[in-house]
């Protein structure tokens, strides 16, 4: 039962309630759509971000391929750091009532705007909004955060669709071997903004994102995965293998796929691929084994048929791996007619470090027989071509010229011009018909007569 005392309380909080609003409506910009809400002093920044924030949310949108249907809105709050405090620049938080949630994000706003990286955050709000949008938050479980690599992702392909983006640290991947196992690189923490030796992480979580898109039904599938991340965040791998079903084969078909991935990426800006010759000649290279012999890094050179020499060796292995590898990267810009012949060595180098030896000599054999036998046509192929340039006359052969002057005669000729006669005729008619029109009207046709 409400006292008096209790009564006026009450009244008291919602003067001061209404009296907040009032202060904060003076102090606040909603976007075009109304999910973003902006409080800031200072007009013009407030301004910029509403334009900003809904900017970013049109190229999210775009990209996942999906339509603007927000439930929470995103409430941005700028303020000046206070000097002194060492606060966080940005706090992100997801807050829920009986009457509905809200993503807020408060900023505090220092010497250098551009370290706050606003447009991650938003991007986060974004996401978190649609992993909740459906699913209120149990008071009891913590609130988590889209994938890390999905905001790096969606960032980095902004970029890259604006075109501020290379291949350079793709090519640095597949030249040095580094490629990190799928498993390890989306459980990792998140990313320091500012860390340089992250590069290789965005570039990879740019890749990550990219093929995903370009699977079937790629946004709809990483949509849901983002929807249902909350379920799945302790599980990843499972969560992707669960949403994307191409890639749930096996554990190796999908380490294999995100391999070639990255080594598409890596090659991205070579459209041309390589020819015969130079992809021979790769291959070649690849096959020619430099395999570390002793504890003091001694190598020794290694025909890949010759594993009974060097599987015992004790860096034969870690090279194997990285020939493996090299060899998914070649096949994604080698000659088409090389790619059966590639992915043939690229399962016989598997064979051998899993130490199943059994048929790989004939296996090799088979292998190295057809690559000749290819090299061999494709040369006489050449040659052939190469003779009939040669020996063709490179003038007229006579053999059209029949065909051209009988088309030429069918060609209907040009009318004859008209008889002088006929018009000076009608000149006369035009002359002696001419009072029979009143001045100032118009003929049947239309135009006055002269």
């Amino acid at each position: 039962m409400n006292t008096p005392r209790t009564g006026a309380l009450i009244l008291i909080a919602l003067l001061l309630q209404g009296f907040l609003y009032a202060a904060d409506l003076k102090n606040r910009s909603t976007s075009a759509s109304g999910q973003f809400i902006i409080y800031c002093d200072d007009k013009d920044l407030r301004g910029r971000v509403v334009i900003f924030a809904e900017e970013v949310k049109e190229r999210v949108l775009r990209i996942l391929k999906e339509r603007d249907d927000w439930d929470m809105p995103v409430l941005i709050t700028l303020d000046p750091a206070i000097p002194g405090k060492t606060e966080p620049g940005v706090n992100l938080a997801l807050i829920h009532n009986p009457g509905g949630g809200k993503v807020e994000i408060n900023v505090r706003i220092g010497d250098d705007p551009a370290l706050i990286h606003l447009q991650k955050h938003i991007i986060r709000a974004l996401l978190l909004e649609i992993a909740y949008r459906d699913r209120p938050p149990d008071p009891r479980t913590p609130i988590v955060d889209a994938p890390w690599w999905i905001t790096e992702g969606l960032i980095q392909t902004i970029r890259r669709r604006d075109g501020q983006l290379t291949t350079d640290v793709f090519k640095s991947i597949a030249d040095r071997s580094k490629l990190p196992p799928l498993d390890k690189f989306i459980t990792q923490p998140p990313l320091q903004l500012n860390n340089i030796s992250n590069e290789v992480d965005r570039a990879c979580a740019l890749c990550l994102l990219e093929a995903l898109l370009a699977l079937p039904n790629g946004p709809e599938n990483l949509t849901r995965y983002i929807r249902d991340w909350p379920a799945y965040h302790r599980d990843p791998v499972g969560g992707l293998t669960h949403h994307f079903p191409v890639l749930a084969e096996s554990e190796k078909s999908l380490s294999k796929w995100w391999t070639l991935q990255l080594a598409r990426f890596a090659d991205s800006e070579r459209w041309q691929g390589l020819t015969l010759e130079q992809t021979d000649r790769e291959l070649t290279t690849l096959l020619d084994l430099q395999i570390a012999v002793d504890k003091t890094g001694r190598t020794e050179r290694y025909p890949i048929a010759d594993f009974e020499k060097y599987l015992p060796k004790p860096g034969a292995k870690q090279t194997l791996r990285a020939t493996q590898t090299a060899l998914i990267a070649l096949s994604a810009r080698a000659n088409p007619l090389f790619r059966p012949i590639i992915t043939d060595y690229e399962q016989i180098t598997a064979l051998l470090i899993a130490g199943k030896t059994k048929d790989l000599p004939a296996r090799i054999t088979a292998a190295e027989t057809y690559r000749k036998k290819l090299t061999q046509r494709m040369a006489l192929i050449t040659d052939y071509l190469n003779w009939y340039e040669a020996t063709q006359p490179t003038g007229r052969n006579g053999v059209f010229d029949e065909y051209l002057r009988s088309t030429k005669a069918a060609q209907p000729k040009p009318p004859a011009p008209p008889d002088p006669r006929i018009t000076e005729y009608l000149d006369t008619l035009e002359k002696e018909f001419e009072p029979l029109i009143p001045p100032g009207t118009q003929p049947p046709g239309g135009a006055a007569m002269r």
